[in-house]
């Protein structure tokens, strides 16, 4: 589709950009990001924006689970189903806010289940560490979308997302298998870096769709839309990146 050939461009274009970046801490980055972008302006409501998170914990999690069937190591099976359970387990405080108000966290989370299957499909990889390298990727960049887009929310929802991002997050575990194996494999780290630049695009589609463009014409051409959509959300999506480039740096590559 030509929008996804334009956000390809448009990630290509952050990703000089944020080489020439210095991050600035947490709490300075997301005053400097509300104040130019205002957030608040283009977030969804309480409960699209809980049912999306929700539904993005639960994807992780699925994929998670995924995982162990497709290594020969009985460790690192074990390893990676207990995390699965472990990120199910993080996620039931917002399903349970979400059923005190809506008629169930079932309801809400089907509006949205087409999207994330979709989504699902679009981020697959062929393979242990293409998938693996996708949870590492994919969950690094919308955990740090989240997490922003609730810091424009109420108290209760901002504290409900942080804790949930915080509790016992598998991210660590992941970077440790990717490091281990890539220190011994110059041929899949040029692979796994090329299959990663794919999912940024993937990450970034996936911002779209999440936030509110009220002030845009949506009847216009998709690709004109989504063009003006990334132009005013740059401040957030050269954050996003700017994190993204940490962590692949962190496996030794280049964003």
């Amino acid at each position: 589709m030509a929008y996804a050939l334009f956000v390809l461009d448009w990630v290509r274009r952050l990703r000089r950009a944020s080489r020439k970046l210095t991050l600035p801490s947490r709490d300075a980055s997301d005053a400097r990001t509300n104040q130019q972008l205002n957030l608040s302006k283009l977030t969804p409501t309480d409960a699209d924006f809980l049912a999306r998170f929700a539904s993005a914990q639960l994807l992780a999690a699925d994929l998670l689970a995924d995982l162990p069937t497709q290594t020969p190591d009985e460790n690192v099976s074990e390893s990676i189903s207990a995390l699965a359970e472990n990120q199910k387990e993080r996620v039931r405080p917002v399903l349970t806010a979400m059923a005190k108000s809506a008629k169930s966290s079932e309801d809400e989370l089907e509006r949205f289940e087409a999207e994330f299957q979709e989504f699902a499909d679009r981020i697959d990889g062929r393979g242990f560490y293409e998938n693996l390298m996708s949870v590492y990727i994919v969950f690094g960049i919308l955990d740090d979308f989240y997490e922003k887009l609730a810091s424009v929310q109420g108290s209760s929802v901002k504290s409900l997302v942080n804790k949930t991002l915080n509790d016992y997050p598998f991210s660590e575990f992941v970077k440790n298998l990717l490091q281990a194996k890539l220190g011994q494999d110059q041929e899949l780290r040029d692979s796994l870096a090329m299959f990663g630049r794919s999912l940024v695009a993937d990450c970034l589609l996936h911002v779209l769709n999440t936030l509110e463009f009220s002030e845009l014409v949506s009847e216009e051409d998709e690709v004109e839309f989504r063009r003006k959509a990334l132009r005013m959300i740059e401040p957030l999506t050269n954050q996003l990146i700017g994190k993204h480039s940490e962590r692949m740096d962190q496996l030794g590559m280049s964003a």
